[in-house]
């Protein structure tokens, strides 16, 4: 199915999950704003070249063919997206729970950038909860003052099915045991319209 409505779309994080996600939207005819704090990996994509094991040199020229898709560490562009979506890495700490420092650090980071009218998301994997008890109040406490643009947020939430490993195994907690015996962790997503 083919959206009659092309977007503009900023991805956070052009890793294993944020550079497949920028290639499909890309694809469908969508504008894409990768943006990505680590230089090396902007640097590369602007050589047209890959920094991810499933991505060959041809990939990422193609990628970058319909002049579609645009890379920066900056992150100025939120200002002409539609929708933002979080893909920052979510290491497991010492407790073998994400380490969250990433996604409130870009969360933050766009902070300054948003305007009326756009969609969040956050796709970077962690436990439930993370985007009622982390997100939602970064965001309400930007608008609830004003936010850059003067304007009050209408923040709506939404959740997303995990994606996890194939033959994973849930317990109680919501995390889930894999083959190799990694913790997987449920994923549950919140999208906000501002």
């Amino acid at each position: 199915m083919e959206l009659a409505h092309k977007y503009k779309i900023a991805i956070i994080g052009l890793g294993y999950v944020g550079l497949p996600l920028a290639k499909l939207f890309v694809e469908k005819g969508n504008t894409v704003y990768g943006i990505d704090t680590d230089i090396r990996k902007i640097q590369m994509l602007q050589k047209r070249q890959s920094y991810l094991s499933d991505y060959k040199r041809n990939d990422i020229r193609e990628l970058f063919s319909g002049k579609k898709f645009h890379v920066s560490h900056s992150f100025e562009v939120i200002e002409k997206a539609d929708v933002i979506i979080l893909c920052v890495p979510t290491p497991l700490d010492e407790q073998m729970q994400p380490d969250l420092k990433f996604v409130i650090n870009a969360t933050r980071c766009i902070l300054p950038h948003l305007k009326r009218g756009q969609l969040i998301a956050l796709e970077s994997s962690t436990f439930p909860g993370t985007s009622e008890e982390i997100l939602k109040p970064l965001l309400e406490r930007e608008y609830r003052t004003g936010g850059r643009d003067g304007s009050s947020a209408s923040l709506f939430a939404g959740t997303d099915r995990s994606r996890v490993a194939l033959g994973a195994v849930a317990n109680s907690e919501g995390r889930r045991r894999g083959e190799s015996g990694k913790h997987f962790v449920r994923k549950r997503s919140l999208w906000y319209r501002i």
